[in-house]
């Protein structure tokens, strides 16, 4: 530790008085030449931002984190100026500088000269147009949104822009900063066709959910502790039947032929949960994540395979990261079995087991393996949903929320993903694995704070479009305040170099099924290489609201396998027909009533296409200093 802590740029960074000394030290400490000084002193530089104390004592920084207590609008004081200032550290970056550059910049269309710029509506246009609007029919005119999915190469007709560029600029003013997101993606566009070149009204993402999230994973019923817990109060052959049937599903997801072949395993070994055959697998398994850390290359994980060619996906499923997670999956099946199956299983003797230490510890592991199994692509995490400049006065931010979970968008999901393999499952299995692509549920989780007013109170009804029931954001329990946000990207970066030193270059690879979150894993094993705690400091105390949108009335229950059918609240209804629906509800339920509050107007007036522009859809370069407030 000696080697970092005393460092000069490391000192500096300690004792900055205000924010620019900060940043001053910041960049000191990137120049350094020891990747120890480096690392720890963007670590310290990140932790005063957030109102970290540090002190550098003889046995190294004596870190205390900011005062509990402070209140709500002080803390989501506190985590907006560190997302804006990681977003602004991302904008400066010279290749996302160069894009906004590009995008500004006029080019021919079809006779015309646009930009992003054409783009955005002007706010004095839409106000009075809003101003003037008397009845439903009016309030249409002024206003008519429609959704516009992101597909690959396509364009707007009306400027000749890469849609994908559009979306990319506009996430560019969020307050958080972008990120790509591993495994499905589906981005949408909410265009108003209102107005010349349909100016955007907001964006939308849809990602594969995180695969832990502690009120979701309760809400749906499927957490460990909750299955254990519904076990334990009524052990019945219900009860019975899953574990039977969990293990099969999980057993059937692996592929042993060629364990079988290498003398690792049998099937007697894996039917009678043989403890000599697991310790075995274990062993190859963590020779395996050596020989993956050593010499497994991302890229070769992530070149897409051909409909229909198994041999290649038996191919990947022997690459050294696919036969360790092989192995420690058949490893733990076989532990499981052995303490939940070993003989013949009935409701009494389950309520027995599980009041045991090995068999309560067996069921939450089978419900861990069963939940990811059925997680597969039947929810959606809404990673992106909000409104852009000038309709967030216009509460656009509830109409962003109402079309993210529309079955417009919800289409374009299941139309990308419905004739795709499972990339994780088809590799575990050596062949072609397909999964539903029909969404059951969706997710969200608020920027900052235990609430969200964009999700409040907001109710899709089904009746107008020939639906039953209604879509509505259920307020699901927060979450634990725990992660790696708190870290900037170069932080990140030098982290996963100093790890990469410390173990003779293997680096953290961010590979897709290569474990959960690779940023987290990455900056846990630099700070243990620091040797500060990262118990402590990943646990940054900033709880966000998690909302969950059920999407018809059985639908945790199919999640939860105990649903034969998905019933869809919308089921059989046109997705064109019901994006219309919501536009009018919004209409009627928000947009009417908001345009009569003082003041919105006006707000809505100041963002101008006017030069010098003071309009909050453009991107702000530099420091930011004259820009308006970005979007949530």
């Amino acid at each position: 530790m000696a080697s970092w802590w005393t460092a000069r740029s490391v000192r500096s960074v300690a004792c900055a008085a205000d924010g620019e000394e900060l940043e001053q030290a910041r960049r000191a400490a990137k120049r350094a030449h020891d990747p120890e000084a480096r690392a720890g002193g963007l670590v310290l530089a990140d932790l005063r931002a957030q109102g970290w104390r540090v002190t550098l004592r003889d046995a190294g920084p004596v870190l205390s984190p900011p005062l509990a207590g402070a209140g709500i609008a002080e803390e989501r004081r506190r985590v907006r100026a560190q997302l804006l200032r990681q977003r602004q550290a991302q904008v400066d970056e010279p290749s996302v500088r160069a894009f906004v550059l590009r995008m500004e910049q006029s080019a021919l269309h079809r006779g015309r000269l646009h930009s992003i710029f054409s783009l955005m509506r002007d706010g004095r246009a839409l106000a009075s147009a809003l101003a003037s609007s008397d009845g439903a029919a009016a309030l249409e005119r002024a206003v008519r949104p429609y959704v516009q999915i992101v597909r690959d190469g396509a364009r707007c007709e009306h400027t000749g822009l890469l849609l994908r560029d559009v979306w990319r600029y506009f996430r560019l003013t969020w307050t958080s900063p972008y990120t790509t997101q591993p495994g499905r993606v589906v981005q949408a566009l909410i265009r108003d066709g209102a107005a010349e070149n349909h100016p955007v009204m907001g964006i939308l993402l849809l990602s594969s959910a995180p695969s832990q999230i502690a009120a979701r994973d309760h809400w749906i019923g499927w957490s460990p502790l909750a299955v254990l817990d519904a076990c334990r109060r009524a052990p019945s052959d219900e009860f019975v039947t899953w574990v039977g049937e969990a293990l099969a599903r999980a057993g059937a997801a692996v592929r042993l032929d060629d364990l079988v072949a290498q003398g690792l395993v049998d099937l007697s070994d894996v039917m009678a949960g043989d403890a000599g055959a697991a310790r075995r697998l274990r062993t190859a398994a963590a020779d395996a994540r050596v020989e993956h850390s050593r010499y497994g290359r991302a890229m070769s994980l992530k070149a897409a395979i051909a409909l229909g060619d198994d041999a290649a996906w038996e191919a990947r499923m022997c690459a050294p990261l696919f036969r360790a997670k092989r192995c420690e999956a058949l490893a733990e099946l076989m532990e499981i079995r052995r303490a939940l199956a070993s003989e013949p299983l009935s409701a009494a003797r389950l309520s027995a087991l599980v009041r045991t230490s090995d068999g309560a510890r067996a069921v939450r592991r089978l419900a861990r393996i069963d939940k990811a199994s059925r997680m597969g692509a039947s929810i959606a995490e809404l990673a992106v949903c909000g409104a852009v400049e000038p309709y967030r006065a216009l509460l656009g931010g509830k109409l962003a929320s109402m079309l993210a979970v529309s079955a417009e968008v919800r289409r374009a999901w299941e139309e990308r993903y419905g004739g795709s393999p499972s990339s994780i499952a088809s590799a575990m299995a050596g062949r072609e694995v397909f999964r539903s692509s029909e969404l059951a549920v969706i997710t969200t989780t608020a920027l900052y704070g235990r609430s969200c007013s964009q999700y409040n109170r907001v109710r899709v009804p089904m009746a107008p479009c020939g639906g039953a029931g209604e879509l509505r954001f259920e307020l699901l329990g927060e979450t634990q305040g725990w992660g790696s946000g708190q870290f900037g990207a170069d932080t990140v970066d030098e982290l996963g170099v100093l790890v990469a030193r410390r173990r003779g270059g293997q680096r953290v690879e961010s590979v897709f099924g290569d474990g959960v979150n690779p940023r987290l894993r990455k900056v846990r094993a630099g700070l243990e290489a620091l040797q500060l705690d990262p118990e402590r400091l990943l646990r940054h105390g900033s709880r966000r609201a998690v909302y969950g949108v059920e999407l018809g009335p059985s639908a945790r229950a199919w999640l939860r396998g105990a649903a034969g059918e998905l019933r869809l609240a919308d089921r059989g209804v046109d997705p064109q027909l019901a994006t219309e629906c919501v536009v009018r509800h919004w209409r009627e339920r928000w947009l009417q009533g908001r345009i009569l509050r003082e003041g919105v107007l006006e707000q809505v007036a100041t963002h101008t296409l006017d030069r010098p522009m003071r309009h909050g859809a453009r991107v702000v370069l530099g420091d930011g200093a004259d820009a308006l407030q970005p979007a949530d």
